[in-house]
């Protein structure tokens, strides 16, 4: 066996992915991060919308009532909340960058829009 046998033997168990050629070495890390989403009412209802390019903006990556706990890439988010029939929906965006969590709030109909805040 020569030399170029046994590299080609190490460049085959390197690669992870046959069908994209991507090593491992090459291939980028993605990094999630631990994400609560949380509110005093019982009844809030979580929809978690990415907002990267390329993504369907409409269709939720998560949707969690509350407490609401998910892994995430790290990015931009709209957080879509729902709760009692008494009271306002609202949205807000989020930016994940790391590990965090997220107070969320809603006035009651007539009232003025939701109240978000960051714990």
């Amino acid at each position: 066996m020569t030399l170029g046998f046994f590299r080609l033997l190490a460049m085959l168990f390197a690669c992870v992915s046959f069908t994209s050629g991507v090593c491992a070495e090459e291939r980028p890390r993605l990094t999630r991060v631990d994400v609560e989403l949380t509110g005093e009412d019982p009844w809030l209802r979580f929809e978690i919308h990415s907002l990267a390019k390329g993504v369907n903006h409409e269709v939720p990556m998560y949707a969690c009532g509350n407490p609401c706990r998910v892994l995430l890439p790290r990015g931009k988010y709209r957080v879509s909340v729902t709760g009692s029939p008494e009271q306002a929906a609202g949205s807000r965006e989020i930016d994940v960058t790391a590990d965090g969590s997220w107070l969320f709030s809603l006035h009651d109909r007539g009232a003025a829009a939701g109240v978000w805040g960051r714990f």
